[in-house]
């Protein structure tokens, strides 16, 4: 039971984390957007649902990578992971909720502007990425680093 509640955490703060991270990227590629294209003359309207959208975006993305982590890689210590495949893994998570999105509405007959696909797919793909390689590269500098002649730590139960 204890395992699996630790799983459960970990998987939480992962989605949690990438939520907070890709609701600040929506927020700033949002705001670059609205400096360059001709939208809406207030700012504030916009921007909430976009930063909502990428957030919810994040969540949902973030508890898919900690699902590829824990089934695929739920045996290996961090120190085998390479940032660059979880770079990888985290763009297919990351690209999970657009398509969902266009699929689902192509089903239901809504149209979508090719150019929002685009920025939607491709901001949604490097957000993935990025906080895919950024996840694996957080959680290993907070590994110990052995000395020569040291073994492998574990915490004990109850610590």
């Amino acid at each position: 039971m204890k395992a699996i509640l630790r799983k459960l955490r970990g998987g939480l703060g992962t989605a949690i984390t990438w939520a907070v991270t890709w609701g600040l990227g929506g927020f700033g590629l949002y705001s670059f957007l609205h400096l360059l294209s001709p939208g809406p003359a207030f700012f504030f309207p916009g921007v909430f649902p976009a930063t909502a959208i990428s957030a919810a975006s994040g969540f949902v993305g973030g508890t898919a990578f900690s699902t590829v982590l824990s089934t695929f890689y739920g045996r290996r210590n961090l120190a085998d992971l390479s940032p660059a495949g979880m770079g990888f893994w985290g763009t297919l998570c990351g690209l999970l909720v657009p398509s969902g999105i266009f699929g689902i509405g192509s089903l239901v007959g809504v149209g979508f502007q090719a150019t929002v696909a685009v920025i939607m797919l491709a901001a949604m793909g490097v957000f993935g990425a990025l906080t895919g390689y950024g996840t694996i590269k957080l959680a290993q500098s907070g590994q110990p680093h052995l000395e020569d002649g040291d073994s492998d730590w574990m915490l004990e139960d109850g610590e």
